[in-house]
């Protein structure tokens, strides 16, 4: 059945099957990186938590589980405000840009504009409205074509203002989630180090080994106290 299928297909339709291969070959690909980058960087910033909590745990100024987490909290957020005033400024000079500049332009200024007004003026951009890139495919439409382009980067003065609306908007974006994401490393971290360090578990206590060293123990007493009064 397979065979006649592969048979029936025409050489537009086998291209097709191989572009959309390699396309999830290569998202699958990505996104592994991506997972793999997330976590070893949350694991790195979950290490933070234990910096912010290793002295006040070890000279016992904390003892308790709700005490930790109290603790830990609050030094958590301190530290999320902290760090992320810088990308919130960011992103509120980029907005405070755009709103200046839509009301002097009575709210028609388009910043995605690839002619005159938009920083899409520096990229390249497609037409993915054309027709002729799109075929049917098993009663699919699906892009079979490259589109052609629609816009080659050229600079225009018209939209210097988004020139700067989007590089500050991009920077603070991403600098804001990245502390975000950080946070909630940090906040994991810390209710793992709450069970960790509080926990009450017997799994490696043994009596006998317990009573063992209490013999020890008072027998070391017993030979102390003997030896000092031989003396």
């Amino acid at each position: 059945m397979m065979i006649n299928v592969l048979v029936k297909l025409t050489e537009n339709d086998k291209r097709i099957i191989i572009a959309i291969l390699l396309v999830l070959i290569l998202l699958i690909v990505l996104v592994g990186y991506i997972g793999l980058l997330i976590t070893r960087v949350m694991r790195w910033q979950g290490k933070k938590m234990d910096e912010m909590m290793h002295d006040v745990v070890v000279t016992k100024v904390v003892d308790n589980k709700r005490h930790f987490l109290k603790v830990a909290r609050k030094k958590n957020w301190r530290r999320f405000f902290k760090k992320a005033l810088v990308p919130l400024l960011f992103l509120i000079a980029a907005f405070a840009l755009l709103f200046v500049v839509e009301s002097v332009n009575n709210w028609s200024y388009n910043i995605f504009d690839n002619e005159k007004q938009g920083f899409t003026t520096l990229l390249f951009t497609w037409n993915f409205n054309d027709e002729s890139i799109y075929s049917n495919f098993f009663g699919i439409r699906i892009i079979s074509n490259w589109p052609p382009l629609a816009n080659t980067p050229h600079f225009e003065w018209e939209a210097i203002y988004s020139y700067i609306f989007a590089p500050l908007f991009l920077i603070g974006a991403i600098w804001y989630l990245i502390q975000l994401q950080c946070l909630i490393s940090r906040t994991i971290r810390m209710y793992k180090l709450s069970d960790s360090i509080y926990k009450k578990s017997l799994d490696t206590f043994n009596m006998n080994e317990a009573n063992a060293n209490n013999i020890n123990n008072n027998q070391r007493d017993v030979n102390t106290t003997n030896n000092s009064i031989t003396k």
